[in-house]
């Protein structure tokens, strides 16, 4: 062994050397690794951003077309009832043509009944339906007693 503490051997020197540089590159390696999963998940996040937009776009989209669903529901059903209530109008005057006086009240106001859920299952129902349904309601088809007097 020489003054130095050096054992004289060339080797040694040598393998301090290569053991630096595995650990300069292990340093390295740990480095780009770490770059790497940062820039990953940068891009991972703004992915995520872009498709959590167009999910609420998406989203938004199904809204709207759930309202007009809804609309056009209200507007089949409200359709449907004043069909019923014309349907109940004809027995009306079906069983007022027959002098069948009892049924054809029952049946005015089977039509007062629809045309008041007619006004009501529309958002934008005719203000005259409403209108109507009430005057049919406060019709009473009623024979009198006394015919002279009718």
């Amino acid at each position: 062994m020489n003054a130095s503490g050096n054992t004289g051997n060339p080797t040694s020197s040598s393998r301090l050397k290569t053991v630096k540089m595995l650990l300069l590159a292990t340093a390295i390696a740990i480095a780009l690794v770490a770059a790497g999963y940062i820039t990953a998940s940068i891009k991972g996040s703004s992915g995520m951003a872009a498709q959590k937009t167009e999910h609420e776009q998406t989203v938004l989209a199904l809204r709207n077309d759930l309202a007009s669903a809804r609309q056009a529901l209200a507007s089949a059903t409200a359709r449907n009832h004043l069909l019923f209530a014309s349907a109940a109008l004809y027995r009306t005057t079906a069983d007022l043509d027959d002098r069948n006086f009892g049924t054809a009240n029952t049946h005015l106001q089977e039509a007062a009944t629809a045309m008041a859920k007619a006004a009501t299952a529309a958002a934008n129902a005719d203000p005259e339906v409403a209108k109507l349904s009430t005057v049919l309601g406060q019709m009473n088809i009623n024979v009198a007693t006394d015919l002279a007097a009718q």
